[in-house]
Parts: C-alpha cells; sequence; structure tokens
C-alpha cells in the first residue's frame, strides 16, 4: 500500500512538473498562430484529472483560456495544462501532509489548507504574470510608437516598420518584440493585417494596445495619415501614463496613513506611556495592598 501511494505521489509530482515545464516554455514564432486555431482535443488523462478543477464549457472556460494567453502562455493546450496542475496541486498537497503525519485528525486542518493554496495558487500565479506582462508593455509602448513614426516617416511601409520595431526592441522590450514579430508572423502568412491586429490586441488585453488597433483599423480604411495618428497615439499613452502615475501617488497617502495607525501609532503609545503605567503600579499597588490590609 505504500508502495502504490508512494508511486502514486511521484507521478503526480511528474505530471504537475511536466504541466509547469510545458506552460512556462517559450513557443516558437512559427506556431504562434495556432493560439486562434480550432481547439486541439484533449488527452484523456489531462481532462479527467483536469476537469477536477474545470470551469464549465462556455464563456467562463474561454475567459479563462483568454486569460492565459494574455499571461503568455501560448500553448495549444495551455488551458488543459493549467486546468491539470491546479487539480494535481489541491491534491498532492493535503495528500503529502497526511502522508507525514500518522495522525490525520489533527492534520485535517493543515490539509484543508493546503488544498486551497494549491488551488487557488496557479490562479494568482497567471495573475501576476498577466500584471507584469501588462506592466512591461506599457512602459515600453511609447518609445516604440515614435520609434514607429520615425519609421513611417522614413519612407517604410507599416509592414516593414513593424518588422523593423520588432528588431530593435529584441532587447529593450522582449515582451513587445515578441507580440510585434507575432504579428509579422501572421502578415507573412496571409492573414489579413485587421485580423493580425486584432489577433495582438487579443493576446494583450491591453487598453494602449486596443486603441492603437483602433487608430491603425481606421486610418488604414479612411485613408488618413498614419504617421500622424500613431504620433497622437504615443503623446496620449504618455499622457495615460502620467495620469496613472499621480493617481498611484496620489493613493500613497491614505495607504501610509493606514500603515501608521496599525503600526506606528501602537508601539509610539507604549513607549511613551509604558514608564507612565509601570510606576504608577509600582507605587499605588504597595499601597493599596497596605490599605486592604
Amino acid at each position: 500500500m505504500s508502495l502504490l501511494l508512494a508511486l502514486s505521489t511521484f507521478g503526480s509530482i511528474a505530471a504537475m512538473a511536466w504541466g509547469l515545464y510545458t506552460l512556462f516554455r517559450p513557443p516558437a514564432e512559427a506556431a504562434t498562430t495556432q493560439v486562434f486555431s480550432p481547439k486541439v482535443p484533449p488527452s484523456v488523462v489531462g481532462s479527467a484529472i483536469g476537469n477536477l478543477a474545470a470551469p464549465p464549457e462556455g464563456a467562463e472556460r474561454d475567459a479563462l483560456r483568454q486569460r492565459l494567453v494574455q499571461a503568455g502562455f501560448l500553448h495549444s493546450r495551455a488551458l488543459e495544462f493549467y486546468l491539470l496542475t491546479r487539480a494535481l496541486a489541491a491534491l498532492l498537497l493535503p495528500l503529502l501532509a497526511l502522508i507525514r503525519n500518522s495522525t490525520p485528525t489533527s492534520t485535517l486542518p493543515l490539509a484543508l489548507v493546503l488544498a486551497l493554496v494549491g488551488y487557488y495558487a496557479p490562479a494568482l500565479v497567471v495573475h501576476l504574470r498577466r500584471e507584469s506582462r501588462h506592466n512591461n508593455l506599457r512602459k515600453s509602448l511609447p518609445n516604440a510608437l515614435d520609434m514607429l513614426v520615425s519609421c513611417l516617416e522614413a519612407g517604410l511601409g507599416l509592414d516593414a516598420a513593424l518588422r523593423h520595431v520588432a528588431e530593435e526592441l529584441r532587447l529593450a522590450s522582449p515582451e513587445l518584440s515578441a507580440e510585434l514579430s507575432y504579428v509579422n508572423t501572421e502578415l507573412s502568412a496571409g492573414i489579413p493585417r485587421a485580423d493580425a491586429l486584432r489577433h495582438l490586441d487579443t493576446r494583450t488585453g491591453l487598453a494602449e494596445l486596443a486603441s492603437l488597433v483602433n487608430v491603425l483599423s481606421q486610418a488604414e480604411r479612411y485613408g488618413a495619415g498614419i504617421a500622424s495618428s500613431i504620433r497622437a497615439h504615443a503623446q496620449l499613452t504618455r499622457r495615460r501614463r502620467l495620469l496613472d502615475a499621480e493617481r498611484r501617488a496620489a493613493e500613497a497617502t491614505p495607504k501610509l496613513t493606514v500603515a501608521m495607525i496599525l503600526f506606528v501609532l501602537p508601539p509610539l503609545f507604549v513607549v511613551l506611556l509604558g514608564p507612565a503605567v509601570i510606576n504608577i503600579t509600582d507605587r499605588l499597588l504597595p499601597s493599596l495592598q497596605e490599605n486592604s490590609r
């Protein structure tokens, strides 16, 4: 029985490690269009275990798949591996806690806590990675737009300008360079430019890039100057980033006030009033005890 339990534990750890490796492995540029291809049929074992942590079919599952794509998990089976990792973590961590302790009754609260941690930890990782990716894209977007304007004013077409900007940003902003490379790959594969730009908006989920896609689409549809439109959008992006920095600076004061009330004022009261309380106690207690006698 113990051998079977050890083998099952080892298999679960190996499956979880394989799923995490597959999720975090960067995809090849030639396979980027598989994000928008028809769904790949899941494996039997992965679907059986992953369905324990899977949302119902429909909008919730599509929204989860889109969050994974926006976090950078572009593998065609990213949703399956994510659900498999989440289910195995929720089952494996309590099992390890029960194995280490011979009294299951006392270990049950710890096992429940570990099950919750294993269930929600992958979702937290996806959320943090998505927010980090958005921040990196948001920081490098204005400079990329200025570079794109310079390329367009130098006489390059939009496709060649996007290709040149992607090459120049390979070291400074790998995330944005990869996204622009995906657009160039789709354009080379014959996908219309409007669809490739819409895929860029879907992959990132960033409001600034969604506005850029709308600007490029409208400029191409109505024949407006693309360079002037992108320059105006770059200025708007910088202004939006400045307003966001001012908003976060304004939020710092209430947060510092709460931290001061919770963590600074109580020790200060202890330091200021502590000696007085000790002196009063030392002088009053003996007199009260004598009077009571």
